[in-house]
């Protein structure tokens, strides 16, 4: 497939949207997904056809990592990596991977995390969480806070603790960075969703990559319908922190892909908490879509975007 990919790369040149101008190689990745059929909207299979495409397309495993499992009561799955080189870890990370609240696990992000791990000396904890629609709102942010509840118990006193997650796990850890105050370090938020209103014209992108660069509008939208019950509030603080009050808010790094349909949630999120006085850094990866780090194994420049988000990690500790 990389040899696929590069032969499109050289063949095809790159995407041109919105005045932006996308990575040959991820162009040509786009290309490739706009050839296949519409995807079945039968959940287990969606799950499984997810997963073997990350086993195809992340990155390998960084062996100079440990990975152990972990029981914390509540949460389906959890896992801690720490750097085999450094000794005691510099602090603590906590992860919530993507897939849009229906889909994805820890093993999903093994190899970013453990990327996290070398690079920044941190330990990273990867915490699963339920899944809707068989689990809906709030059980994915209940056992989010969970996890940063066990995190603060087992880890109280052993350096910085920041909250992270891609997605749908970013609105997780904004969920749990809102109101942090100082018992949080920081969060780092990848392509994140942090308003799930429906607010037409608020976010040109939403419109502007509605289909056809991977995440689709369609497809956000069937997530939300899968995650949010009869009566559900989407203006919650948990679903659409972006409306609540961010005075309180952990120190931020948010990163944003040019070809994505939520890139305007994640820079007006940076805008909000600036506003509220907050520290932020905002990463624009204008060449990159949605799920970047998905393709970090495939896409030479998701890779160097993950690696610029390990070097920002790293300069918030």
């Amino acid at each position: 497939m990389r040899a696929g990919l590069a032969f499109g790369a050289v063949t095809g040149g790159s995407l041109v949207a919105d005045g932006k101008t996308m990575d040959p190689t991820m162009s040509a990745l786009v290309r490739f997904v706009r050839t296949l059929p519409p995807k079945q909207q039968d959940i287990k299979r969606l799950r499984t056809e997810y997963a073997a495409l990350l086993e195809l397309t992340g990155l390998r495993a960084d062996p100079g990592v440990t990975a152990v499992p972990l029981k914390i009561p509540g949460l389906p799955m959890a896992r801690e990596y720490a750097p085999r080189a450094t000794g005691t870890p510099r602090g603590t990370l906590l992860y919530f991977h993507g897939g849009g609240f229906i889909m994805g696990s820890t093993a999903a992000r093994e190899g970013v995390c453990r990327r996290l791990a070398a690079g920044t000396g941190l330990r990273v904890i990867s915490a699963g969480y339920r899944l809707a629609p068989e689990h809906p709102f709030p059980a994915a942010h209940d056992d989010a806070a969970a996890a940063l509840e066990w995190v603060q118990r087992r880890h109280a006193g052993s350096g910085p603790l920041l909250v992270a997650g891609d997605s749908a796990g970013a609105n997780l850890a904004a969920a749990l960075a809102r109101d942090a105050g100082d018992s949080i370090d920081g969060q780092v938020l990848i392509y994140p969703v942090v308003d799930m209103l429906e607010s037409a014209g608020r976010y040109p992108s939403l419109d502007t990559f509605a289909e056809g660069y991977l995440l689709t509008a369609e497809g956000m939208q069937a997530c939300a319908a899968a995650l949010l019950p009869p009566g559900a509030d989407p203006d919650d603080a948990r679903l659409s922190p972006i409306r609540a009050d961010l005075t309180r808010a952990a120190p931020a790094l948010i990163a944003v892909a040019g070809f994505d349909p939520l890139r305007d949630q994640g820079t007006a999120y940076a805008a909000a908490l600036r506003a509220a006085g907050r520290r932020v850094e905002l990463i624009e990866e204008d060449g990159l879509v949605h799920g970047f780090a998905d393709f970090a194994g495939m896409v030479p420049a998701a890779r160097r975007a993950v690696d610029r988000l390990v070097a920002g990690v790293k300069g918030m500790i």
